[in-house]
């Protein structure tokens, strides 16, 4: 799991270092936007490459948009402890909402993987992953549409990427 948070960070790493050095801009539309709104753009560009603007590396709340849902997951740390509020089990083709609640001083993070963890489920299959980050005292959601059947498992981790507790089950099958 560390390799695959690991990439991530390489990843942002390299898109924000393309960023500042003009490769990758923010978008102007197409050149349909008013003079006023392209000025806009580029002193917020100007204000990202000079860190003017700081964009943290973890969210400092939930997003304010998400896409509807069929089902809500909600989870918590507190101190080193995951309490998961989860049904057995849900039926495949449903969206699910995701809701952290990070209650611990430093940032936490959940992941959604398929197959029974630790382990894969089905040898010689990949493991699919869904994973939340949380600012100490903050928290985050996110809406994940399963794609395979089977078991998922859900866990809390610090960020060592060490489990915190003990792993959730939960399975996506037919209703």
């Amino acid at each position: 799991m560390f390799d695959v948070f690991s990439r991530f960070d390489e990843g942002a790493e390299a898109a924000q270092d393309l960023y500042r050095r003009g490769i990758v801009s923010l978008s102007e539309s197409g050149g349909h936007l008013g003079g006023d709104v392209t000025e806009q753009i580029a002193r917020r560009t100007d204000d990202l490459v000079t860190r003017a603007i700081v964009v943290a590396d973890v969210p400092s709340g939930p997003p304010t948009v998400l896409p509807p849902a069929d089902d809500v997951i909600r989870v918590s740390t507190v101190g080193d402890e995951c309490r998961v509020d989860a049904p057995d089990s849900i039926p495949s083709g449903s969206a699910i909402r995701l809701d952290f609640a990070n209650d611990a001083d430093v940032i936490r993070i959940v992941t959604m993987t398929s197959g029974d963890q630790p382990g894969a489920a089905m040898p010689g299959t990949e493991n699919f992953q869904f994973a939340l980050f949380a600012q100490p005292g903050a928290g985050n959601a996110g809406v994940i549409l399963p794609w395979t059947e089977g078991p998922w498992t859900i866990a809390c981790l610090d960020a060592d990427q060490d489990v915190l507790g003990s792993p959730t089950r939960l399975l996506i099958a037919d209703p």
